[in-house]
């Protein structure tokens, strides 16, 4: 049976957690190890930013995916990582300062190039997406110029 979960590492979400001496990992031999094994092997898939290029369906109405829709190739070929895992869009909202809606799916390593076209499968239609960021990047003002002023 192929794995279906994702570890921290994988999203880069616990890189911020290894300089702060507060959130070591304990030391324990097996934990260590598997720990280590996994970084050497390098991520099978990575997280990604889609956004959609058109979300109207065939017959004319405005489609917004929410969750568990599967992210395949234009062509309608299901993505897979390395492991077995199928991508598939793990959240989605809108995103009015980009002006498109926008999904989050892990992809494999290979399709997570910002530029990328993919498709999204909603309710029996392909829908055509973007990869607009890939890893921990923002789609909007990935730079904080707004901020910084």
């Amino acid at each position: 049976m192929p794995k279906v979960d994702f570890t921290g590492d994988l999203a880069g979400f616990f890189s911020f957690l290894r300089s702060d001496p507060r959130f070591r990992y304990p030391q324990t031999a097996g934990g260590k190890a598997a720990y280590l094994a996994q970084r050497a092997e390098g991520p099978a898939n990575v997280l990604c930013t889609l956004g959609m290029d058109s979300n109207t369906s065939k017959s004319g109405e405005k489609r917004y995916p929410l969750g568990h829709e599967p992210i395949c190739k234009p062509d309608g070929t299901v993505l897979q990582d390395r492991d077995g895992r199928r991508s598939f869009v793990t959240t989605a909202n809108s995103g009015p300062s980009v002006g498109k809606h926008l999904l989050m799916a892990y992809l494999p390593v290979e399709e997570a190039v910002v530029g990328n076209k993919l498709a999204v499968e909603y309710i029996g239609e392909l829908y055509p997406v973007t990869v607009a960021s890939a890893g921990p990047a923002a789609v909007f003002d990935p730079e904080n110029a707004r901020m910084k002023g």
